[in-house]
Protein backbone atom coordinates (compact mmCIF):
# COMPACT_ATOMS: atom_id res chain seq x y z
CA UNK A 1 0.00 0.00 0.00
CA UNK A 2 1.21 3.16 -0.77
CA UNK A 3 0.79 4.95 2.96
CA UNK A 4 3.48 2.65 4.09
CA UNK A 5 5.99 3.28 1.77
CA UNK A 6 8.96 4.37 3.73
CA UNK A 7 10.68 8.05 3.28
CA UNK A 8 13.91 8.37 4.86
CA UNK A 9 14.92 12.16 4.11
CA UNK A 10 14.63 14.65 6.72
CA UNK A 11 13.49 18.37 5.52
CA UNK A 12 16.42 20.78 6.98
CA UNK A 13 17.43 22.85 4.40
CA UNK A 14 16.33 23.75 0.88
CA UNK A 15 18.76 21.28 -0.43
CA UNK A 16 16.30 18.52 1.02
CA UNK A 17 13.65 19.40 -0.35
CA UNK A 18 12.77 17.80 -4.16
CA UNK A 19 13.83 14.31 -2.79
CA UNK A 20 11.80 15.50 0.63
CA UNK A 21 8.69 16.18 -0.90
CA UNK A 22 8.54 13.66 -3.80
CA UNK A 23 8.88 10.85 -1.10
CA UNK A 24 6.27 12.47 0.94
CA UNK A 25 3.75 12.39 -2.12
CA UNK A 26 4.33 9.53 -3.41
CA UNK A 27 3.64 8.00 0.55
CA UNK A 28 0.13 9.62 0.36
CA UNK A 29 -2.81 7.76 -1.29
CA UNK A 30 -3.95 9.89 -4.52
CA UNK A 31 -7.90 10.89 -3.00
CA UNK A 32 -6.06 11.71 0.50
CA UNK A 33 -3.46 14.26 -1.64
CA UNK A 34 -5.92 16.05 -3.35
CA UNK A 35 -7.04 17.26 -0.28
CA UNK A 36 -3.94 17.86 1.54
CA UNK A 37 -1.90 19.22 -1.66
CA UNK A 38 -1.09 22.58 -0.56
CA UNK A 39 -0.59 24.18 -4.15
CA UNK A 40 -3.69 22.59 -5.40
CA UNK A 41 -7.17 23.67 -4.99
CA UNK A 42 -8.96 23.13 -1.32
CA UNK A 43 -10.99 20.52 -0.96
CA UNK A 44 -13.21 19.94 2.16
CA UNK A 45 -12.37 16.68 4.15
CA UNK A 46 -15.52 14.51 4.95
CA UNK A 47 -17.94 15.64 7.39
CA UNK A 48 -18.59 13.13 10.38
CA UNK A 49 -21.86 11.49 9.36
CA UNK A 50 -25.00 11.72 12.40
CA UNK A 51 -25.84 8.58 14.03
CA UNK A 52 -29.77 8.16 13.29
CA UNK A 53 -31.94 7.79 16.57
CA UNK A 54 -35.68 6.46 16.99
CA UNK A 55 -37.48 9.67 17.52
CA UNK A 56 -36.45 10.84 13.72
CA UNK A 57 -38.77 7.76 12.69
CA UNK A 58 -41.57 7.92 15.44
CA UNK A 59 -41.99 10.76 18.02
CA UNK A 60 -41.16 9.52 21.65
CA UNK A 61 -39.43 6.53 20.28
CA UNK A 62 -36.62 5.47 22.59
CA UNK A 63 -36.26 1.84 21.06
CA UNK A 64 -36.33 -0.38 18.20
CA UNK A 65 -39.33 -2.00 19.03
CA UNK A 66 -41.55 1.13 19.65
CA UNK A 67 -41.68 1.62 15.61
CA UNK A 68 -43.74 0.00 13.13
CA UNK A 69 -42.86 -2.49 10.89
CA UNK A 70 -42.50 0.05 7.87
CA UNK A 71 -40.87 2.63 10.56
CA UNK A 72 -38.17 0.22 11.30
CA UNK A 73 -37.31 -0.50 7.52
CA UNK A 74 -36.74 3.46 7.36
CA UNK A 75 -34.72 3.18 10.47
CA UNK A 76 -32.55 0.15 9.31
CA UNK A 77 -31.82 1.80 5.75
CA UNK A 78 -30.97 4.76 7.51
CA UNK A 79 -29.00 3.04 10.00
CA UNK A 80 -26.60 1.01 7.07
CA UNK A 81 -25.93 4.68 5.40
CA UNK A 82 -24.76 5.75 8.65
CA UNK A 83 -22.48 3.07 8.96
CA UNK A 84 -20.87 3.69 5.41
CA UNK A 85 -20.73 7.06 5.56
CA UNK A 86 -19.18 6.70 9.22
CA UNK A 87 -16.65 4.21 7.78
CA UNK A 88 -15.15 6.04 4.82
CA UNK A 89 -14.99 9.36 7.50
CA UNK A 90 -12.81 7.31 9.92
CA UNK A 91 -10.34 5.80 7.06
CA UNK A 92 -10.23 9.59 5.54
CA UNK A 93 -9.42 11.06 9.36
CA UNK A 94 -6.80 8.31 10.07
CA UNK A 95 -4.60 8.70 6.86
CA UNK A 96 -4.98 12.70 7.36
CA UNK A 97 -3.30 11.66 10.79
CA UNK A 98 -0.82 9.24 9.36
CA UNK A 99 0.27 11.95 7.06
CA UNK A 100 0.57 14.48 9.83
CA UNK A 101 2.36 12.15 12.18
CA UNK A 102 5.25 11.11 9.41
CA UNK A 103 5.84 15.15 8.52
CA UNK A 104 6.54 15.36 12.34
CA UNK A 105 8.85 12.50 12.28
CA UNK A 106 10.75 13.83 8.80
CA UNK A 107 11.38 17.35 9.52
CA UNK A 108 13.96 19.47 11.98
CA UNK A 109 13.76 20.32 15.11
CA UNK A 110 13.52 24.01 13.81
CA UNK A 111 11.04 23.20 11.10
CA UNK A 112 8.67 21.19 13.46
CA UNK A 113 8.51 24.14 15.40
CA UNK A 114 6.67 26.20 13.04
CA UNK A 115 4.06 23.26 12.69
CA UNK A 116 1.34 24.79 15.36
CA UNK A 117 -0.85 22.26 16.89
CA UNK A 118 -4.25 24.01 15.86
CA UNK A 119 -2.72 24.48 12.04
CA UNK A 120 -4.31 21.17 9.17
CA UNK A 121 -1.93 18.90 7.84
CA UNK A 122 -2.41 20.93 4.52
CA UNK A 123 -1.80 24.36 6.42
CA UNK A 124 1.46 22.56 7.73
CA UNK A 125 2.86 21.78 4.28
CA UNK A 126 2.24 25.30 3.23
CA UNK A 127 4.24 26.63 5.78
CA UNK A 128 7.05 24.25 4.54
CA UNK A 129 6.59 25.23 1.01
CA UNK A 130 7.10 28.94 1.68
CA UNK A 131 10.14 28.14 3.99
CA UNK A 132 12.34 25.44 2.50
CA UNK A 133 10.80 24.82 -1.03
CA UNK A 134 13.63 26.66 -3.68
CA UNK A 135 12.71 29.08 -5.88
CA UNK A 136 12.95 27.66 -9.63
CA UNK A 137 16.22 29.35 -10.33
CA UNK A 138 18.01 27.24 -7.16
CA UNK A 139 15.98 24.17 -8.29
CA UNK A 140 17.50 24.71 -12.24
CA UNK A 141 20.81 25.79 -10.51
CA UNK A 142 21.76 22.54 -8.34
CA UNK A 143 20.43 20.67 -10.96
CA UNK A 144 23.03 22.04 -13.79
CA UNK A 145 25.67 21.77 -11.39
CA UNK A 146 24.49 17.67 -11.22
CA UNK A 147 24.12 17.01 -14.55
CA UNK A 148 27.40 18.66 -15.62
CA UNK A 149 29.07 16.58 -12.87
CA UNK A 150 27.17 13.14 -14.09
CA UNK A 151 28.37 13.90 -17.38
CA UNK A 152 32.31 14.16 -16.65
CA UNK A 153 33.70 11.24 -19.29
CA UNK A 154 34.35 7.98 -18.36
CA UNK A 155 38.26 6.78 -18.07
CA UNK A 156 38.59 3.34 -16.77
CA UNK A 157 36.08 0.44 -17.01
CA UNK A 158 35.96 -0.84 -13.44
CA UNK A 159 32.81 -1.89 -12.12
CA UNK A 160 32.64 0.21 -9.19
CA UNK A 161 33.18 3.15 -11.20
CA UNK A 162 30.85 2.48 -14.30
CA UNK A 163 27.77 1.50 -12.47
CA UNK A 164 27.84 3.67 -10.28
CA UNK A 165 28.53 6.19 -13.00
CA UNK A 166 24.95 5.35 -14.68
CA UNK A 167 23.14 5.49 -12.13
CA UNK A 168 24.81 9.13 -11.05
CA UNK A 169 23.37 9.56 -14.82
CA UNK A 170 20.12 8.65 -15.02
CA UNK A 171 19.19 10.40 -11.62
CA UNK A 172 20.97 13.78 -12.49
CA UNK A 173 18.83 13.30 -15.85
CA UNK A 174 15.48 12.53 -13.72
CA UNK A 175 16.18 15.45 -11.99
CA UNK A 176 16.94 18.08 -14.86
CA UNK A 177 13.77 16.98 -16.45
CA UNK A 178 12.26 17.89 -12.62
CA UNK A 179 13.82 21.34 -13.03
CA UNK A 180 12.84 21.80 -16.40
CA UNK A 181 16.86 21.98 -17.55
CA UNK A 182 17.46 22.73 -21.09
CA UNK A 183 19.80 20.00 -21.86
CA UNK A 184 17.67 17.57 -19.98
CA UNK A 185 14.55 18.12 -22.14
CA UNK A 186 17.00 18.48 -25.71
CA UNK A 187 17.12 14.90 -26.55
CA UNK A 188 19.99 16.10 -29.09
CA UNK A 189 21.85 17.20 -26.49
CA UNK A 190 21.49 14.93 -23.99
CA UNK A 191 22.90 12.53 -26.18
CA UNK A 192 25.60 14.25 -27.55
CA UNK A 193 26.46 15.08 -23.72
CA UNK A 194 26.05 11.18 -23.18
CA UNK A 195 28.33 9.83 -25.84
CA UNK A 196 30.69 12.25 -25.23
CA UNK A 197 31.07 11.04 -21.44
CA UNK A 198 31.75 6.69 -22.62
CA UNK A 199 33.71 7.13 -25.84
CA UNK A 200 36.87 6.87 -23.66
CA UNK A 201 35.06 2.90 -22.95
CA UNK A 202 32.90 2.53 -25.53
CA UNK A 203 33.45 4.04 -28.79
CA UNK A 204 30.77 1.58 -30.94
CA UNK A 205 28.16 2.36 -28.65
CA UNK A 206 28.49 5.87 -28.91
CA UNK A 207 29.53 5.52 -32.20
CA UNK A 208 25.95 4.26 -33.33
CA UNK A 209 23.66 6.23 -31.17
CA UNK A 210 24.80 9.41 -32.68
CA UNK A 211 24.36 7.60 -35.94
CA UNK A 212 20.67 7.46 -34.77
CA UNK A 213 20.74 10.87 -34.33
CA UNK A 214 21.84 12.18 -37.70
CA UNK A 215 18.95 9.76 -39.06
CA UNK A 216 16.60 12.25 -37.57
CA UNK A 217 15.71 8.85 -34.44
CA UNK A 218 14.94 11.10 -31.32
CA UNK A 219 12.50 8.89 -29.59
CA UNK A 220 14.94 8.12 -27.23
CA UNK A 221 14.04 7.86 -23.87
CA UNK A 222 17.22 8.49 -20.76
CA UNK A 223 15.49 5.53 -19.47
CA UNK A 224 16.18 3.58 -22.07
CA UNK A 225 19.54 4.39 -23.39
CA UNK A 226 21.28 4.15 -19.49
CA UNK A 227 19.73 0.71 -19.61
CA UNK A 228 20.81 -0.57 -22.79
CA UNK A 229 24.15 1.07 -21.65
CA UNK A 230 24.06 -1.13 -18.71
CA UNK A 231 23.77 -4.22 -20.33
CA UNK A 232 26.39 -3.76 -22.96
CA UNK A 233 28.73 -2.88 -20.02
CA UNK A 234 27.58 -5.75 -18.01
CA UNK A 235 28.05 -8.48 -21.24
CA UNK A 236 30.98 -6.56 -22.59
CA UNK A 237 32.82 -7.24 -19.08
CA UNK A 238 31.35 -10.19 -17.66
CA UNK A 239 34.15 -10.31 -15.02
CA UNK A 240 33.32 -7.36 -13.85
CA UNK A 241 29.42 -8.58 -12.70
CA UNK A 242 31.10 -12.26 -11.39
CA UNK A 243 30.37 -11.05 -7.58
CA UNK A 244 27.19 -9.91 -6.39
CA UNK A 245 26.81 -6.00 -6.03
CA UNK A 246 26.99 -5.03 -1.98
CA UNK A 247 26.99 -1.52 -0.91
CA UNK A 248 29.60 -1.44 2.00
CA UNK A 249 31.95 1.12 3.73
CA UNK A 250 31.38 4.44 4.93
CA UNK A 251 27.54 4.74 3.35
CA UNK A 252 29.88 6.65 0.89
CA UNK A 253 31.38 4.47 -1.12
CA UNK A 254 29.74 1.81 -3.80
CA UNK A 255 31.80 -1.33 -4.01
CA UNK A 256 31.71 -4.43 -5.68
CA UNK A 257 32.70 -7.54 -4.10
CA UNK A 258 35.72 -9.31 -5.71
CA UNK A 259 36.12 -6.28 -8.01
CA UNK A 260 39.62 -5.04 -8.80
CA UNK A 261 39.89 -1.72 -10.72
CA UNK A 262 42.98 -2.65 -12.49
CA UNK A 263 42.30 -6.24 -14.69
CA UNK A 264 46.38 -6.96 -14.97
CA UNK A 265 46.85 -6.75 -11.40
CA UNK A 266 43.92 -8.75 -11.12
CA UNK A 267 45.40 -11.59 -13.64
CA UNK A 268 48.69 -11.09 -11.69
CA UNK A 269 47.31 -11.69 -8.17
CA UNK A 270 45.70 -15.05 -9.43
CA UNK A 271 48.74 -16.38 -10.97
CA UNK A 272 50.64 -15.80 -7.97
CA UNK A 273 48.26 -17.16 -5.71
CA UNK A 274 48.89 -20.60 -5.36
CA UNK A 275 52.73 -19.30 -4.61
CA UNK A 276 51.96 -17.25 -1.61
CA UNK A 277 49.47 -19.64 -0.14
CA UNK A 278 52.92 -22.27 -0.03
CA UNK A 279 54.95 -19.06 1.07
CA UNK A 280 52.15 -18.69 3.75
CA UNK A 281 51.67 -22.56 4.47
CA UNK A 282 55.22 -22.66 5.80
CA UNK A 283 54.88 -19.88 8.02
CA UNK A 284 54.71 -21.03 11.82
CA UNK A 285 50.93 -20.64 13.18
CA UNK A 286 50.89 -18.54 15.82
CA UNK A 287 47.96 -19.29 18.70
CA UNK A 288 45.25 -16.47 18.02
CA UNK A 289 45.42 -14.16 21.22
CA UNK A 290 42.28 -12.23 23.21
CA UNK A 291 43.36 -9.36 21.20
CA UNK A 292 43.22 -10.73 17.70
CA UNK A 293 39.88 -11.98 18.90
CA UNK A 294 38.27 -8.91 20.14
CA UNK A 295 40.29 -7.04 16.41
CA UNK A 296 38.24 -9.82 14.10
CA UNK A 297 35.08 -8.98 15.98
CA UNK A 298 35.57 -5.56 15.41
CA UNK A 299 36.05 -6.34 11.68
CA UNK A 300 32.89 -8.60 11.71
CA UNK A 301 30.57 -6.51 13.17
CA UNK A 302 29.15 -4.17 10.32
CA UNK A 303 26.80 -1.30 10.16
CA UNK A 304 23.03 -2.30 9.68
CA UNK A 305 22.37 0.68 7.72
CA UNK A 306 24.77 0.00 4.88
CA UNK A 307 26.37 -3.46 5.72
CA UNK A 308 30.02 -2.20 5.87
CA UNK A 309 32.60 -2.03 8.77
CA UNK A 310 31.80 0.49 11.08
CA UNK A 311 29.41 1.70 13.82
CA UNK A 312 25.91 2.75 12.43
CA UNK A 313 26.45 6.69 14.17
CA UNK A 314 28.91 7.03 11.44
CA UNK A 315 27.48 6.12 9.02
CA UNK A 316 26.95 9.36 6.35
CA UNK A 317 23.78 7.13 4.96
CA UNK A 318 22.00 6.38 8.13
CA UNK A 319 23.21 9.77 9.59
CA UNK A 320 22.10 12.74 7.05
CA UNK A 321 23.62 15.56 9.38
CA UNK A 322 26.81 13.88 9.86
CA UNK A 323 27.71 13.97 5.89
CA UNK A 324 30.48 16.26 4.59
CA UNK A 325 29.66 19.62 2.20
CA UNK A 326 28.69 18.40 -1.42
CA UNK A 327 28.69 14.46 -0.66
CA UNK A 328 25.24 13.06 -1.62
CA UNK A 329 24.93 8.98 -2.04
CA UNK A 330 23.92 7.17 -5.13
CA UNK A 331 19.93 6.39 -5.41
CA UNK A 332 21.23 2.38 -5.46
CA UNK A 333 22.39 3.21 -1.87
CA UNK A 334 19.24 4.61 -0.87
CA UNK A 335 16.86 2.23 -2.06
CA UNK A 336 19.09 -0.51 -0.07
CA UNK A 337 18.82 1.43 2.29
CA UNK A 338 15.24 2.12 2.19
CA UNK A 339 14.23 -1.70 1.58
CA UNK A 340 16.59 -2.64 5.14
CA UNK A 341 13.97 0.04 6.91
CA UNK A 342 11.31 -1.58 5.94
CA UNK A 343 12.36 -5.03 6.91
CA UNK A 344 14.09 -4.38 9.90
CA UNK A 345 11.75 -2.21 12.20
CA UNK A 346 14.86 -2.10 15.12
CA UNK A 347 16.97 -0.38 12.37
CA UNK A 348 14.71 2.55 12.37
CA UNK A 349 15.00 2.97 16.19
CA UNK A 350 18.63 2.88 15.77
CA UNK A 351 18.74 5.35 13.41
CA UNK A 352 17.08 7.90 15.00
CA UNK A 353 19.11 7.03 18.06
CA UNK A 354 22.07 7.55 16.05
CA UNK A 355 20.95 10.52 14.42
CA UNK A 356 19.81 12.04 18.34
CA UNK A 357 23.30 11.14 19.48
CA UNK A 358 25.07 13.31 16.69
CA UNK A 359 22.44 15.68 17.25
CA UNK A 360 23.29 16.17 20.60
CA UNK A 361 27.27 15.75 20.12
CA UNK A 362 27.19 18.84 17.60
Amino acid sequence: MASQQVNTTILRSPNDWENWYHDLQSAIWPEIWEILNPEGPEKSTLSRPEKPTFAEYHTGAERYSDLSQSEQKSFMNAQHIYEVDLKGYTQQTQKIQDVRSKIQLLVSDVKKALLLINKSTREWLRILIDGTKPNAAMAQQAAELRYRNAIIPLRTTASKVVLPWIEEWETAMAEGIRAELPHALNTQAWMRDFCAAIRGIAESVATSYELKLSEGIQVLSFQAVGSAFRSWYCTRYPSSMTHRVTIRGSAFETSFAGENANPEREEADTTNQGASSAENSRKRQRAPTSATNDRQKAKRARCKACDRPHDISRCWLAVEASRPPGWKPSQKAVDDFKKRLQKQKSLAELVEKARAEYQDQA
